[in-house]
């Protein structure tokens, strides 16, 4: 990522004239798009999307959902919820914002969150230290 957002830089601001503005504009929807990205292709829930899983498999994701599930519940509400809203629901970042009363940008940071605080904890880390390493 430093390598893209540097020559965004070079192009946005030495070669353009663009300046610091456009350029932190720039690098601002860099870093969106990856953390987007990031958001919408974790590998949390490939557990429960196989079309065709066997019955083992799908005792393993009622498991893992209810863990999940407590998991979650562990989150402050509103990182549950706009995480929710985004996983479960499918609603757009702007909606979840909106409907919060918070920035698009916060409610990127909530969903994040919650996937690193899922992540950790199916990882075996006890809460207390997935709260640590969220701080």
């Amino acid at each position: 990522m430093a390598g893209l957002i540097g020559r965004l830089r070079a192009v946005e601001g030495g070669e353009r004239g663009g300046g610091p503005v456009t350029t932190g504009r720039a690098v601002d929807r860099v870093r969106r798009r990856i953390t987007e990205t990031r958001i919408t292709q974790t590998e949390l829930f490939e557990l429960f999307c196989d079309p065709n899983p066997d019955p083992e498999r799908c005792v393993l994701a009622r498991d893992e959902l209810q863990r999940l599930a407590g998991f979650l519940e562990e989150l402050p509400d509103a990182v549950r919820q706009a995480f929710l809203l985004f996983r479960v629901d499918g609603q757009s970042q702007e909606a979840i914002a909106a409907q919060l009363g918070v920035s698009d940008r916060m409610v990127r940071k909530y969903i994040t969150r919650a996937l690193v605080h899922c992540r950790l904890r199916l990882d075996g880390v006890g809460l207390e230290e997935a709260r640590r390493r969220l701080k």
